[in-house]
């Protein structure tokens, strides 16, 4: 990544009480303790036990910051599961749930209602049922189903690895997908990463500063190189979103060269765009040789940055870009002066919601 973006007209990334003044609920603190708040879930699910079921299909019903979890589970895990995984973001189930599902019910606030709405039915059709709130009216009507409690007091963003290993040392409970050891690889990376990504460490030095000042003021289109970030690419989006306040927009190779390529033709350009693409050294072959083919055809159309994965285990490889996005989101929440725990519209839609009546 260049660096000739790095000090752009605006706030200084740099400065830790511009920083200080911006995050006003001290968003990066809680970034920060990322991999200690993985050993901290590790340590709270413990060696809990569960029995033995071979599902027909595993649904996890979530929105937001709640169903992301699910999606980099499925990400991590797709190529070891041995039922279909399916992340439902709306009130109502599939046709096909039934006592042979494994369904989990994610919620950190536990009233979000499309995710109660979706547990309701999924309890009425006899499935095999989880909970994972911090509280609130799903912890109510959990009854005798499995009920993984999450800590209180954060964003429901933040309480990603809480949810996340709650959902995969869930699977490795039940035997549907292997007992990992790759935990501690993990942790040590972000550790290391903690360091170059952290607000102290100056721009020049610090990638997710750099990326930020790339970003600002445009719009980023996240490009996956594999299914195993499509889950990360999504985070960076909603990450972006939630914090920065910022659209940002995500596709996936090989699928983008079978449309979205052909958008580059166009002679007008609708938008300042950046192409941000994820990379994993465990990309295949053919896939390396498509993102080359379409550098080479939008390279003069667009800025492009690319972002390795680091790490040797699938899991710690995820975790390091799904950190690096995490820190950049809030750098270009710094940049665009918005706080990064403020979620304004989400609650005015809420509030309005309040008063409508459920069908």
């Amino acid at each position: 990544m260049s660096c000739e973006f790095c000090s752009p007209p605006g706030p200084s990334l740099d400065d830790l009480g511009v920083i200080k003044e911006v995050d006003k609920g001290d968003m990066f603190s809680l970034t920060l303790r990322m991999p200690e708040d993985i050993e901290q879930a590790l340590a709270d699910f413990g060696t809990r036990t569960f029995p033995r079921f071979t599902p027909a299909n595993i649904v996890l019903a979530g929105m937001g910051g709640s169903a992301i979890g699910g999606d980099i589970a499925y990400s991590l895990l797709r190529e070891e599961l041995p039922a279909p995984f399916y992340v439902v973001r709306e009130y109502n189930l599939p046709s096909f749930i039934s006592r042979r599902t494994l369904f989990f019910a994610v919620s950190y606030s536990g009233n979000t209602e499309e995710t109660i709405s979706a547990y309701m039915e999924a309890k009425s059709k006899e499935a095999r049922c989880i909970v994972i709130s911090s509280g609130g009216k799903l912890k109510e009507i959990a009854g005798d189903d499995v009920y993984l409690p999450l800590p209180s007091g954060m964003p429901p963003r933040f309480a990603f690895p809480f949810i996340f290993v709650s959902i995969v040392k869930s699977l490795e409970s039940m035997g549907i997908v292997r007992e990992r050891n790759d935990w501690k690889e993990t942790v040590e990376v972000l550790r290391e990463l903690r360091e170059d990504l952290a607000p102290h460490t100056p721009s020049p030095d610090n990638e997710a500063k750099k990326l930020a000042y790339s970003l600002w003021r445009k719009l980023p289109l996240l490009y996956a190189s594999s299914p195993l970030l499509f889950g990360v690419a999504l985070r960076w989006k909603t990450q972006l979103n939630e914090n920065a306040k910022a659209h940002a927009y995500v596709d996936l190779f090989p699928e983008l060269q079978h449309n979205e390529i052909m958008a580059w033709e166009s002679r007008e350009k609708v938008a300042n765009f950046a192409v941000v693409l994820l990379r994993d050294k465990g990309e295949n072959d053919r896939i390396k040789k498509r993102v080359e083919i379409t550098k080479e055809l939008i390279g003069d159309k667009a800025e492009i940055y690319e972002v390795w994965t680091k790490g040797q285990s699938k899991l710690a490889r995820v975790f390091s870009l799904l950190y690096l996005g995490d820190f950049l989101s809030l750098y270009l929440a710094v940049l665009y002066h918005f706080d990064p725990q403020e979620i304004d519209f989400i609650n005015y839609i809420k509030n309005k919601l309040g008063s409508f009546p459920h069908s």
